[in-house]
């Protein structure tokens, strides 16, 4: 909230012809702040030197604000979008987004949100007055309920990845089935298999509703086994937790999870012996783009698909930014 406020506030100082105020907020949660500057004129704003040479908590090196985000071209008419989730702060999706922007010569960029709460980042939302977001870990479920509208896809799988606005109304879809079964079915028929997602959270309930679709029996796990079973339920799927993977017979295992990812990179949920030599893992993380867990499939002979391999920025490249 104090984000969107502080941004809201150096809107209000441009648009009155006042002095431009540098809005600056500390933190991993004030990134924005540092990088949109532009948009209400200011001449100057703060970066790092380099990684790990930062002089206030919170600055980004100046060298990525430059080249990943463009941040001296920003300006009063460029078209934010955000990639809002728990820790983003590294995330790849800004990379490719903003990349693309550049070829496209489309006046937009993607910023990362880190967000506390749902809440959070929606009383955010009118200070940074977004185009549009993606969506992620932990939040692809809980958005559903802040949203004016959601179409058929986010709908029937609960969980959404993308977010536009129209007209003031927020309109929410999910990306990820299309890009689970383009990332699939160059390597496997998925009618008939027996898949295992791990997770229950929006990734792993996009992954069940594909699959099961698809024709696959479907087996959800996860920590917990109520959240299992609500994810089961949804789509009429077997549940328990992650110890019964050992006791499974599977043709295709994929990790809705984050572990593998960031901070988790060297972790994984899947013992090296339960791997099943050919049948195929596929890991939900796209960065590092070989998890442990693939590492460690390949090693025992399984076909192994990287997240990397799903579609991503499909929707807001695909179509009018605006």
């Amino acid at each position: 909230g104090e984000v969107g406020r502080l941004l809201a506030f150096a809107q209000s100082l441009a648009e009155c012809g006042g002095l431009p105020l540098i809005p600056i907020a500390m933190g991993p949660l004030g990134g924005p702040t540092r990088l949109l500057g532009g948009r209400y004129g200011v001449p100057f704003t703060f970066g790092s030197i380099a990684d790990g040479a930062e002089s206030a908590p919170g600055q980004i090196p100046a060298a990525r604000m430059a080249d990943v985000f463009r941040a001296r071209e920003v300006g009063p008419g460029t078209k934010v979008y955000a990639l809002v989730g728990g820790d983003v702060t590294g995330a790849l999706s800004p990379v490719l987004h903003n990349a693309a922007f550049a070829a496209l010569r489309i006046d937009a960029v993607q910023v990362p949100v880190n967000a506390d709460s749902v809440d959070a980042f929606v009383a955010a939302l009118p200070g940074l007055n977004l185009a549009g977001f993606s969506v992620t870990q932990p939040y692809k479920t809980a958005i559903a309920r802040v949203l004016h509208d959601l179409d058929a896809l986010a709908t029937d799988s609960g969980s959404v990845n993308t977010v536009t606005v129209r007209d003031g109304r927020l309109c929410g879809t999910t990306t990820d089935g299309a890009g689970l079964l383009a990332a699939l079915r160059s390597r496997i028929d998925i009618a008939g298999k027996h898949a295992v997602v791990l997770g229950a959270g929006g990734a792993a309930r996009v992954a069940a509703w594909i699959l099961t679709r698809r024709g696959a029996s479907v087996t959800v796990l996860a920590r917990h086994p109520g959240q299992a079973q609500d994810v089961g339920r949804l789509f009429g799927c077997d549940s328990g937790t992650l110890a019964a993977l050992g006791q499974l017979e599977w043709d295709i295992l994929i990790n809705a999870t984050p572990v593998g990812s960031l901070a988790l990179a060297e972790q994984t949920l899947v013992p090296a012996e339960t791997l099943r030599p050919e049948a195929l893992v596929m890991d939900m993380v796209y960065a590092p783009r070989e998890t442990r867990l693939l590492r460690e499939a390949r090693a025992r002979g399984c076909v192994v698909v990287p997240g990397a391999e799903m579609p991503v920025g499909k929707f807001f490249l695909s179509g009018n930014p605006g």
